[in-house]
């Protein structure tokens, strides 16, 4: 009886012996950590990014952190998502903006600009949310004589254009022209304008279908419609 219960002592013993040595597989690092041996998880891919329904601000902080990195058609997921990502806010805020909370937040604290450097002192605290989901998902107000309105910012997706093809990377430039009032003088620069239409239509002679094609459509309307305006 003592022998046996000697044996079993002895092959517990080795048992736990082995555990310690490694016997037993490493836990589990947590998601994004490094693990024991130091390798980093791979992030996740950009339809994997968009598959999680970010919001724009999401959507614009993982295209400005990945520009250099991206093939240039994820490049052009992430704007798609993004500009309708901002239809959404823009018919959202475009109505609030005449509330008079918005109004004081635009003219008397941000001083009539989508300026992110304020939004932070703005008092009313729906109102300053609204201001800074714009701002973060990279959009800027523009006015049309007295409209303010909430549009993509365009000059801050040419900063980034070298992550798109060149559709659209096209498209965010002839955009923010528009918008930045590139055109406008006395007189008129025409023969601009005129130079850059005609690019647009040899752009769209090249593509037959997709979201790139569809916006360079609206741009061309846009472009025809100033300088017939």
């Amino acid at each position: 009886m003592r022998k046996l219960t000697a044996l079993f002592l002895t092959m517990t013993l080795l048992a736990l012996a082995a555990s310690c040595a490694g016997g037993q597989p490493p836990a589990a690092s947590p998601s994004g950590s490094p693990g024991p041996s130091g390798e980093t998880p791979t992030p996740l891919s950009t339809q994997a990014f968009l598959d999680g329904e970010p919001d724009a601000g999401a959507v614009a902080g993982y295209l400005r952190d990945n520009a250099g990195k991206l093939p240039p058609e994820e490049g052009d997921l992430l704007l798609e998502r993004l500009i309708l990502l901002h239809q959404d806010i823009a018919e959202d805020l475009n109505r609030r903006i005449w509330d008079a909370p918005y109004q004081t937040a635009l003219y008397e604290t941000l001083g009539g600009t989508l300026d992110a450097a304020k939004i932070g002192e703005i008092e009313h605290p729906a109102v300053r949310s609204d201001f800074q989901r714009a701002s973060d998902g990279m959009m800027t107000i523009v006015r049309y004589e007295e409209t303010p309105v909430f549009e993509t910012d365009w000059r801050a997706l040419t900063s980034l254009k070298g992550a798109f093809t060149d559709g659209a990377a096209a498209l965010a430039e002839y955009q923010s022209r528009l918008q930045s009032g590139y055109y406008r003088g006395e007189p008129n620069n025409f023969d601009l304008a005129a130079a850059d239409i005609a690019d647009t239509e040899k752009l769209l002679s090249g593509m037959d279908r997709g979201f790139v094609r569809w916006q360079l459509k609206q741009l061309y309307y846009r472009q025809v419609a100033w300088f017939l305006f």
